[in-house]
């Protein structure tokens, strides 16, 4: 029996999504087991890695190195001053954008005069941020950390 290129491929494209659908039903049944053997897997290959060369796959704990910022009296940074400072930097794109509407997301939420005040203790900027709702729900990861970058942007 001569099969036509056409009938060939026809064939082997029946008996691939009958495979995938019988794997798909295996996965479903066993899912559980599956992934607890999978995790054990990963967990078992991160092992090796550690044990072959434990200075590169080593989780290393995070530093983080606090700077006591001190404003001077002469320079005082409110929304006002950060925005146009901001904007007269030279800075083309979204990104002068994104660290203003940032800023003013902050003194929105916080009802500070200026970040002077702030500076003086860095954990209520922190706290500030991590208390931060909007729209009823506290702020994104994403936003969060947006709102920290804008905050030591504006500081140096």
């Amino acid at each position: 029996m001569n099969l036509t290129e056409q009938e060939f491929l026809e064939r082997d494209l029946n008996r691939r999504m009958l495979a995938r659908a019988r794997q798909k039903k295996f996965y479903q049944k066993h899912r559980p087991r599956i992934l607890l053997m999978r995790k054990a897997a990963r967990i078992a290959y991160r092992q090796t890695l550690v044990a072959i060369q434990p200075q590169v796959y080593q989780r290393r704990p995070r530093v983080v190195i606090q700077n006591q910022f001190i404003p001077s009296d002469d320079i005082i940074l409110t929304q006002d001053k950060i925005i146009e400072l901001l904007k007269n930097q030279g800075r083309k794109g979204n990104s002068v954008s994104t660290y203003i509407s940032s800023i003013k997301r902050y003194f929105d939420n916080t009802q500070l005069t200026s970040l002077n005040e702030a500076a003086l203790n860095p954990q209520q900027i922190v706290d500030d941020v991590e208390a931060s709702l909007y729209r009823g729900r506290p702020f994104a990861d994403n936003t969060k950390k947006l709102t920290y970058q804008s905050i030591v942007y504006a500081f140096t």
